[in-house]
């Protein structure tokens, strides 16, 4: 066998392809152009921002997100309630407050909440010193950069809920507004 044949051999599948010959050109898009009165033929507007948010949307969102962690920061905390640890019964509280103030958009309960998580991420930082575990400052770390970020959500709700009204306060709530008559 030579080298030809085993090309032949190896490369069989070449057999197969079929050109077409026929001459009909098929149709094609036109070529694109830009008219304009101006020599200059594109002239690029501002970039666009993601999708526009209402203000309202993003109170609601960062309320969302301020409602739902602190849920689950109140389920974690409950995990020091098992033990017997009745004095700390307010790291249970305080969470479902924020939860109830995200809720409801209560300016004064959402501080209250956005002081406690301060507070806590210092008392946290005071126990890992003390404790010195690495096992505990590790996951305590974790909790820690979670609690963070609620705070930083816990401080934007704040602001915004600080520039409501009345009337966006009670959209927000789904109440709607009564005319007087």
């Amino acid at each position: 066998m030579n080298y030809s044949e085993e090309n032949e051999k190896g490369h069989s599948g070449f057999k197969d392809i079929y050109v077409d010959g026929s001459s009909d050109p098929k149709p094609q898009d036109p070529p694109v152009t830009f008219q304009s009165p101006n020599p200059i033929m594109f002239q690029p507007g501002p970039i666009q921002s993601s999708p526009n948010i209402s203000r309202l949307e993003t109170i609601e969102m960062h309320s969302r997100i301020v409602k739902w962690t602190s849920l689950v920061l109140s389920i974690f905390s409950f995990l020091y309630l098992l033990p017997g640890a009745i004095p700390l019964v307010v790291t249970f509280v305080f969470p479902i407050l924020g939860f109830i103030a995200a809720h409801k958009y209560n300016e004064c309960l959402i501080k209250f909440y956005t002081i406690y998580l301060i507070l806590i991420n210092i008392v946290q930082i005071i126990v890992m010193a003390v404790i010195g575990g690495v096992a505990y400052i590790v996951f305590q770390c974790f909790v820690m950069l979670a609690e963070d970020i609620i705070l930083v959500y816990s401080i934007k709700l704040t602001k915004e809920i600080s520039g409501l009204t009345q009337s966006e306060r009670n959209i927000l709530n789904g109440i709607q507004a009564r005319s007087i008559s």
